[in-house]
C-alpha cells in the first residue's frame, strides 16, 4: 500500500457544503480512542475482506503511529 497514489480523474469531486455557523451545534477535536485492555491491533476477514484493526492508542497515538502503522501494514 506504501507509494500508491490515485490515477488521474480517479478521485470523485467533493460536493460543496452548504452549511452555516448558526447550525454547528457541537465541535469536538482530538478525540483520542483509548482501550483499558490496550490498543487493538489484529486483522479479521469480514465477507471476504481482509480488516486491519489499528486503533484504541489514547494519547499515546500521535507517538506510536509510526510504529504501529509499520505494524499494520505488515499485516494487511
Amino acid at each position: 500500500a506504501l507509494g500508491r497514489t490515485a490515477l488521474h480523474g480517479t478521485i470523485p469531486r467533493l460536493v460543496p457544503i452548504r452549511a452555516h455557523a448558526d447550525q454547528i451545534m457541537d465541535i469536538k477535536v482530538c478525540l483520542r480512542p483509548f482501550r483499558p485492555a490496550g490498543p487493538r491491533m489484529d486483522v479479521e476477514h469480514v465477507a471476504g475482506k481482509t480488516v486491519v484493526h489499528n486503533y484504541g492508542h489514547g494519547g499515546s497515538g500521535w507517538s506510536l503511529s509510526w510504529g504501529a502503522a509499520y505494524l499494520a501494514v505488515g499485516h494487511a
